[in-house]
C-alpha cells in the first residue's frame, strides 16, 4: 500500500469517529457544522494529496518547469496563489528563467507548504482547484513532450526513408542509362551484322560470277585444246599469217577469260 492510500485510510478513520459525536445533531447549526466539518476533512486531504505530489518534484522537474516560456494564464494564478499562501513574491517564482532553484530554497518551499498556520478553508479550496490545474498543465505539456518526440521519431524515420528513395532513383537513373547504352551497343552490333550480310551477299555473288567464268575457261581450254590436236594433225599448205593469227586469237580469248578472274592490281 503506498502513501497515498495510507493517508486516505487514516482520514476516513479519523472522520468515522469525529463523525460519531454529531451522529444525531440537535439543530439545523449542529448539521451545518457537521457538513462544514467533513468538507474540511476533503480539503484538507486533498491538499496533503496535493503537497505530497509537489514534494515529489525533485531539483531538475522544477527546473524543467522554470524553462518554459509561456505558460497558461491558470498556471500563473496557481503560481501566485502559492507564492502568496507562503509568503513569498510572485516575481521569485514567475521568473523562473532568470534565477535558478538551489537544495536550501527546495527545503524552505517544503516547510512553507507543511505549515499548519496556512491551512484556513478558503486556502485549501484554492489551492487544491490550483494544484489541479497545475497537475493538468504538466499532463498536457507531458504529452505534448511525447508527442514532439514521436513527430521527430517519424521525420527521421521519413528523412531516412527519403534517402533510400534518393538513392534508389540514382541507382535507376544509372540502370537506365546503361539500359540506353546497350540499347546503342546493340543497335550498332545490328547494323554491323547487316553489313556483313550484304557484304556476304556480294561475296556469294562474286563466287558465282568465278564459277561461271571458270567453267567457261575450262570450255574454251577444251575447245582449244581439240583444235590443236587438229592443227598438228593438218598437213596442207597455209602461210605463216593465217597461223599466226589463230593462235593470236587463242591467247586473246585466254586473257579474256583469265584477266577476269584476278582483281584489278594484279592483271
Amino acid at each position: 500500500m503506498n502513501v497515498r492510500s495510507i493517508t486516505a485510510s487514516r482520514s476516513e478513520t479519523s472522520l468515522i469517529v469525529e463523525s460519531s459525536l454529531f451522529t444525531r445533531p440537535s439543530s439545523a447549526y449542529s448539521s451545518l457544522f457537521f457538513e462544514s466539518f467533513l468538507t474540511k476533512n476533503r480539503l484538507e486531504n486533498a491538499y496533503r494529496l496535493a503537497v505530497q505530489g509537489l514534494h515529489n518534484l525533485s531539483i531538475e522537474d522544477l527546473d524543467e518547469i522554470r524553462s518554459y516560456r509561456e505558460p497558461p494564464d491558470d498556471v500563473k494564478n496557481c503560481v501566485y496563489l502559492i507564492c502568496m499562501l507562503m509568503d513569498e513574491e510572485e516575481n521569485k517564482i514567475l521568473r523562473l528563467s532568470i534565477q535558478s532553484i538551489n537544495k536550501h530554497k527546495h527545503n524552505e518551499l517544503r516547510k512553507r507548504l507543511n505549515n499548519s498556520s496556512i491551512l484556513t478553508f478558503e486556502n485549501l479550496l484554492q489551492v487544491s482547484v490550483a494544484a489541479a490545474r497545475l497537475c493538468q498543465w504538466l499532463r498536457a505539456l507531458c504529452d505534448c513532450c511525447d508527442a514532439g518526440e514521436r513527430l521527430q521519431n517519424h521525420i527521421d524515420d521519413y528523412s531516412s526513408i527519403e534517402a533510400q528513395v534518393r538513392r534508389n532513383e540514382s541507382a535507376l537513373g544509372n540502370l537506365h542509362l546503361s539500359l540506353q547504352l546497350t540499347k546503342i551497343n546493340i543497335e550498332m552490333a545490328n547494323n554491323h551484322l547487316v553489313g556483313c550480310e550484304h557484304q556476304i551477299k556480294r561475296l556469294s555473288e562474286n563466287i558465282d560470277i568465278l564459277d561461271y567464268k571458270i567453267h567457261e575457261a575450262k570450255a574454251l581450254a577444251s575447245t582449244i585444246q581439240s583444235n590443236l590436236s587438229e592443227l598438228y594433225n593438218d598437213t596442207s599448205n597455209h602461210d605463216a599469217t593465217k597461223k599466226f593469227s589463230f593462235w593470236f586469237n587463242i591467247l586473246g580469248a585466254l586473257g579474256t577469260v583469265y584477266c577476269q578472274t584476278l582483281p584489278i592490281k594484279h592483271r
